[in-house]
């Protein structure tokens, strides 16, 4: 029923008396307020309809973010017909997430009516792309050709004739939309898809899982290629590197080492079997990446787990926390505070009864549950990102809440800074599907890309875009770049960097190394060289400030930067880029680590003899050590090292072991004469750089 309301009818002449006759009051025009229709970001379509009776009717709309509405549309001319006649009107200028009302008003020469208040909310994001739809997989943003934009990367099961098959796509984002990129022949067949900087050439590889192997493509900027890893037993994982090496390493129910030329089984304590769950995050800041695991026996889940990667091994922390099974994790910093805090879902017993959505914070010493009040859900996965650009970390999650398909769900919960509230964004309900957060457009909003299967039974693959009002910006660079190097260890520092939008606390850094300027060959940042990211997540350092290695080349020259990321995985540029060279430190010298150069008297020092002496060169001490025999030469002394050790090296030389004076300099290799040993039988020579 629709209620209408009318003003008192005004006699035009009162009675009729040259006639003898009186009129009868004209019946009141009916109207109603219909639902809204295309209801955008910052349009919609206002609908009524209205009987004008007989008499001319004219129709419009009164609308506004409250029911005192504000604003109305201009009138339109319904006509005079008896009958139910429609109009509508479309009103812009709307903002994303507000929910407006508004009512349908018609009006005669008699009377004003008006129809019942509706109301509708406008969206925050929208639907712009539909890919082929897949479940049980995985969904990747990542700039594979280095163009500045987000392109698609997804796998899963897609239902071919009541059966499933294995399917991967790429989509090349063309600034307008996507396009399919078969032509890359990256593979057509996984379940399991993400993107990692492999070899540290700046283009991002792709790792396909398959149900019977899996598929390494590396990227050579221009193609994909088939590249054997070493290893074809892998399972859905996460790349990090574990030991500080400048190489990603993967763990898969398992950890494999990145050695350059494949992967190879790092046995370091961790668990190997069982493992639903996995995200490698720097909890306590110590610029070494921590793990955590999530396990079960069957369908029975164990505790999950955090192993602290402390530099020589992994230690489990017994942090308290739920055990799951089906389940999702992520690290993020959801209150600023510049510890890593974890989100949590999953089903927490054999039968599936029970299904949890998590938060746990990082005190410091320890997690705590803050009982954040969001659904439980399990077979499906989350994401932090700051969809709404107010420095808050919000949630994106999916799964099912029960045993059924009609139990999925796939929601936003938004981050107030007080707790989580859901924003009803509309996004199709998902259950053994994936998401992730990227700004595909450059807008400076986080947009989303998802797949898996509906409440319906369909499976879907989508791009949902962002449209809120509140666009991001990147943060400063970082400053205060040092390097502090203690024998072979290098510990690379900053100080942090500033945003307009995520706190300080809650920015994270990204690193980069190579042996050249603007290189990364050593650590790949997964960027461009102006700053913008390959992939949308943390930076490669997360929240640390300072990042120790004992595995960087020596003697080598290596320039380095860092940028800041902050929570919608904006980065800022590069700071200004620092340079160092690693040297090893100073053996002592005695008598018992000297090698004779003519070890068999001849007064040459051969091929042999200099191999004998440049096996103890490296190995022990910078310094290149040998004696002369007296008068070796007749009137001076030559050593000339075929060793290719990149650099200009000089010479000092000592009769004592304790005072070194310099001879001059050792090029192009480490070629040097002594023109005054034969008149000094004892000395001894040390090459030195530089």
């Amino acid at each position: 029923m629709n209620a209408f309301f009318h003003y008192p009818l005004r006699l035009l002449a009162g009675l009729a008396a040259m006639a003898g006759l009186v009129h009868a009051q004209p019946t009141p025009p009916s109207v109603i307020t219909l639902p809204a229709s295309v209801v955008g970001a910052t349009n919609a379509t206002l609908n009524g309809t209205a009987n004008p009776d007989g008499l001319p009717l004219s129709g419009w709309f009164e609308w506004g973010t409250t029911t005192n509405y504000g604003n109305a549309t201009p009138a339109q001319s319904l006509g005079s017909a008896v009958g139910n006649t429609n109009f509508s009107q479309v009103v812009g200028g709307l903002v994303d997430g507000v929910t407006y009302h508004f009512r349908a008003v018609a009006s005669n020469s008699f009377y004003v009516v008006f129809g019942v208040n509706r109301s509708f909310t406008t969206p925050v994001f929208t639907l712009v792309t539909i890919l082929q739809g897949v479940f049980q997989g995985s969904v990747a943003w990542g700039d594979y050709n280095r163009d500045g934009r987000l392109d698609i990367l997804f796998a899963g099961l897609a239902a071919t004739n009541n059966s499933s098959s294995q399917f991967t796509e790429l989509w090349r984002n063309t600034g307008t939309g996507f396009v399919s990129t078969a032509g890359l022949a990256i593979g057509i067949d996984g379940y399991v898809a993400n993107w990692t900087d492999y070899d540290n050439d700046g283009n991002l590889d792709a790792l396909l899982i398959r149900v019977s192997d899996n598929r390494f493509y590396r990227n050579s900027g221009t193609a994909f290629s088939y590249f054997d890893i070493g290893e074809s037993s892998l399972e859905a994982g996460v790349w990090g590197d574990y030991n500080n090496d400048g190489r990603r390493d993967y763990f898969s129910g398992g950890l494999w080492r990145n050695s350059a030329l494949g992967l190879a089984a790092a046995s370091i304590g961790l668990p190997s079997s069982g493992v639903n769950s996995q995200a490698w995050g720097d909890y306590d800041n110590d610029g070494r990446l921590d793990l955590f695991l999530s396990t079960s026996v069957g369908n029975s889940p164990l505790p999950s787990q955090i192993w602290r990667n402390t530099g020589s091994g992994f230690t489990n922390i017994n942090a308290g926390l739920t055990r799951v099974h089906y389940s999702s994790v992520a690290w993020g910093d959801y209150n600023n505070d510049g510890r890593l805090d974890i989100l949590l879902t999953g089903q927490t017993n054999a039968n599936g009864s029970n299904h949890v959505s998590q938060v746990w914070r990082n005190t410091g010493s320890g997690f705590t549950n803050i009982n954040a009040g969001l659904p439980g859900v399990a077979a499906g996965s989350v994401a932090w990102g700051d969809y709404d650009n107010d420095g808050r970390l919000d949630i994106l999650l999916n799964g099912t809440t029960g045993y059924y398909y009609s139990e999925a769900i796939c929601q936003i919960w938004r981050n107030t800074g007080y707790g989580f509230t859901n924003i009803n964004a509309g996004l199709p309900g998902l259950m053994y599907g994936s998401v992730a957060w990227g700004d595909y457009d450059n807008d400076g909003r986080l947009d989303i890309l998802l797949n898996g299967q509906t409440t319906d039974g369909q499976l879907i693959s989508q791009v949902w875009r962002n449209n809120s009002l509140q666009a991001n910006t990147p943060p400063s660079a970082p400053i205060g770049l040092a390097a502090a190097v203690a024998g072979t260890t290098v510990t690379f520092s900053w100080n942090a960097a500033s945003d307009a939008q995520t706190p300080t606390n809650g920015l994270t850094y990204n690193l980069r190394i190579g042996t050249a300027p603007g290189g990364e060959d050593i650590v790949s940042p997964m960027a461009l060289s102006g700053g913008t990211r390959l992939v949308a997540e943390m930076g490669n350092m997360q929240q640390s400030r300072s990042w120790p290695s004992t595995a960087l080349p020596m003697g080598q020259p290596l320039y380095w930067s860092v940028q800041a990321v902050d929570g919608s995985f904006a980065a800022s540029p590069f700071a200004a880029e620092k340079s160092l060279k690693l040297l090893p430190t100073l053996a002592s010298v005695t008598t018992t680590n000297l090698v004779t150069g003519d070890l068999n008297g001849d007064d040459f020092v051969d091929d042999n003899e200099l191999n004998a002496v440049l096996a103890n060169y490296w190995p022990n001490s910078p310094w290149l050590r040998m004696t002369n025999v007296a008068g070796l030469g007749g009137t001076n002394v030559t050593f000339t090292l075929s060793n290719s050790t990149a650099g200009a090296f000089s010479v000092e030389y000592t009769t004592n072991l304790s005072n070194w004076f310099l001879l001059g300099p050792a090029t192009p290799r480490y070629l040097f004469t002594d023109t005054n040993a034969p008149t000094n039988p004892q000395r001894y020579y040390r090459l030195r750089w530089p």
